[in-house]
C-alpha cells in the first residue's frame, strides 16, 4: 500500500479528508475484516461495518432495524420538517447551494436521530456527506 494508510490499526475517518488517495483509502478498508473498531470524524470511537454481508446482518439486526421502521420514521415527519425548517433559516436570502447546504446535511442529520446520536455530538463538515457519497459501492457476496 502506497502512503501512509495502515489500516491494520484502527481507520480514522478524519483520514478522508487529508489522504492524498480516497480510492485507496477505502480499498485498504475494504481488506480488513467487516467489522471492526474505527474512530469517527471527531475522533469517537464508533464499530465500522463494511462489505455486502456484513452490512445486511447489522440491518437485520432488531436492535438497528427498529430505529428505520415505516412508522417510525412516519413518526419523525415533524422533527423532518423542523430541521428543514432549520437548515432554510441558516440560509437566509443568499444565494446557496441545494445540495451542499439541504441535501447533504438533512439525511445526515435524520439519520442520526434515528439512531439517538445527540445533535451536539453529530461531526458535521460541509465535506462529510460530499466525501461519504463518493464511497465506491460494492455487492460482495450477492449472488
Amino acid at each position: 500500500m502506497k502512503g501512509n494508510l495502515n489500516m491494520t490499526v484502527e481507520p480514522r475517518l478524519a483520514d478522508l479528508f487529508t489522504t492524498p488517495d480516497r480510492d485507496e483509502f477505502w480499498a485498504a478498508i475494504g481488506l480488513e475484516p467487516p467489522v471492526r473498531r474505527a474512530s469517527y470524524f471527531d475522533g469517537t470511537p464508533i464499530w465500522l461495518v463494511t462489505g455486502y454481508d456484513a452490512t445486511i446482518a447489522v440491518i437485520k439486526d432488531p436492535a438497528v432495524s427498529r430505529a428505520f421502521t415505516v412508522g417510525r420514521v412516519n413518526a419523525l415527519r415533524p422533527r423532518i420538517q423542523q430541521i428543514i425548517d432549520e437548515l432554510i433559516a441558516d440560509i437566509g436570502d443568499e444565494e446557496f447551494d441545494y445540495i451542499e447546504r439541504i441535501a447533504h446535511p438533512l439525511p445526515v442529520r435524520v439519520i442520526c436521530e434515528l439512531l439517538g446520536v445527540p445533535p451536539t455530538q453529530i461531526a458535521w463538515q460541509p465535506g462529510l456527506a460530499r466525501a461519504l457519497s463518493a464511497l465506491p459501492v460494492r455487492f460482495e457476496g450477492r449472488a
